[in-house]
């Protein structure tokens, strides 16, 4: 019985090792607000050597929504995905619209593959309006 208890242990700190080493999706920041084109980003977490080669990113598909009880909304095929680096090198995912968002609420899912994998995420955004100016 210990031997079995040690082995599944065993295993499952390997799998948890795997794990902990693929790509994954952060967290999103907008840098835009209600009723102007989308400008966001989307951090990329754990990216190892050769990830970033063949990384593509898109929407999700009406089966990812509906796996996720989500309504695909007809302007989140306006969404583009890009895959660029900061000033320092770190990755990340460029979402951008060329139209404005006139919805205060973003509830989307995002698809990601690459050679090694592939990650579903749901982002749930509140688009704020833009801020006053005072005068």
């Amino acid at each position: 019985m210990g031997k079995r208890l040690a082995l599944a242990l065993a295993a499952l700190v390997l799998l948890v090792r795997v794990a902990a080493h693929a790509l994954g999706l952060g967290n999103m920041t907008m840098n835009s607000a209600l009723n102007q084109p989308l400008d966001a980003e989307i951090e990329l977490l754990s990216v190892q050597r050769g990830d970033l080669g063949n990384l593509s990113v898109r929407m999700g598909t009406d089966e990812d929504f509906e796996r996720v009880g989500v309504i695909r909304e007809f302007f989140y095929t306006g969404f583009k995905f890009v895959v660029v680096k900061k000033p320092n090198g770190d990755p990340y995912i460029k979402v951008s619209t060329s139209k404005p968002i006139v919805e205060p609420f973003l509830d989307f899912v995002v698809e990601a593959r690459w050679a090694r994998g592939r990650i579903l995420r749901e982002f749930t955004v509140l688009v704020d309006p833009p801020a006053l100016s005072e005068e």
